[in-house]
């Protein structure tokens, strides 16, 4: 199995093999806590006109995302993990559209043969499928801020990834030092930016909170659909 690292939205847009496209903050966080919470399903979108475009086809559909990190008007909820944590969704089907990660799912997925979201929350998990399927090729796509800019937090899910994937030690807890010290971090912090609240950036952080991996189905009318899925060999990371 070859490991690769391909950045931003670009780099998306060229993942070969099994992709793994990451946005810690905080998309791919936000799903795996949608799911957590009793969510359905994810449909993953690449922009906020398709998102309104496919509640027309699920109407009883929870609008979930941001722009510019701030809650897109007429969605039900922003871009907050820590939010949806405590939000009334089970059973719901979530509408997901977000400035980096749903973007970078979309694009990988055009030329990827199989994708899946990850951040901190979920990584091992994710890991462990991976290891499972055993597939030629790994893309790892660290999606940075709006897909543009490699930010701290990406960056290190990526290579604690790439570690686990090739069977390497990792300590995570200087990963995480480089992250709260980075300008990513920072904002959750800031008084100015109210829809980066203090509460996601732990929730961001929780290595491996769940023990679940998110799993990306393609469906034909321009969305992804994301559901939870279980490892059968826990024991493998």
């Amino acid at each position: 199995m070859k490991v690769v690292i391909k950045r931003l939205l670009a780099g998306a847009s060229t993942a070969s093999g099994t992709a793994v496209v990451i946005d810690v903050f905080r998309a791919f966080t936000l799903e795996a806590c949608a799911l957590w919470a009793g969510a359905s399903e994810i449909l993953a979108v690449d922009s906020h006109d398709r998102a309104f475009e496919l509640s027309r086809d699920f109407p009883e559909a929870i609008l979930v995302g941001e722009t510019d990190g701030i809650k897109i008007d007429g969605f039900h909820y922003g871009n907050s993990p820590a939010e949806i944590l405590g939000a009334p969704i089970s059973g719901k089907t979530v509408i997901h559209s977000t400035s980096a990660g749903t973007k970078g799912l979309l694009a990988a997925s055009a030329s990827a043969q199989r994708v899946f979201p990850c951040s901190m929350v979920c990584a091992a998990a994710t890991a462990r499928r991976i290891l499972t399927l055993d597939p030629d090729i790994v893309t790892l796509v660290p999606m940075g801020d709006s897909g543009i800019t490699p930010t701290a937090e990406d960056e290190n899910c990526a290579l604690y990834l790439e570690r686990l994937l090739n069977n390497e030690p990792v300590d995570f807890e200087p990963l995480r030092q480089q992250i709260l010290q980075g300008e990513s971090a920072r904002k959750f912090l800031d008084p100015l930016q109210p829809w980066f609240p203090a509460a996601d950036l732990p929730v961001c952080l929780d290595l491996n909170r769940f023990d679940f991996h998110l799993q990306c189905e393609p469906v034909e009318n321009g969305f992804l659909r994301i559901i939870r899925c279980c490892n059968e060999n826990r024991n493998q990371i």
